[in-house]
């Protein structure tokens, strides 16, 4: 199945995993949305996807209004890894 409507978010998304895995997502024609708790980090590693059209957010995935909103944004989402 072809990814290239696909969103893909990444719980964790400044690691090393994440961003192997990100970049093979954004090869392969899908979107990507990277969540982190800090932003230092997810400085770190933008650079390396060499697309300005990664969406980020910083947040603690365990508050309740983020997980709301998170919920209603992705709701369509087929991937969601953490």
């Amino acid at each position: 199945m072809s990814n290239e409507k696909l969103v893909y978010v990444i719980i964790g998304g400044a690691s090393d995993l994440a961003t192997a895995t990100g970049k093979k997502i954004l090869e392969q024609g899908g979107s990507l949305v990277l969540i982190h708790h800090n932003q230092k980090s997810l400085n770190r590693v933008l650079p390396t996807y060499n697309v300005s059209s990664v969406e980020t957010y910083i947040a603690d995935i365990t508050d309740f209004p983020f997980s709301m909103m998170f919920s209603s944004r992705f709701s369509k989402t087929t991937a969601v890894l953490t």
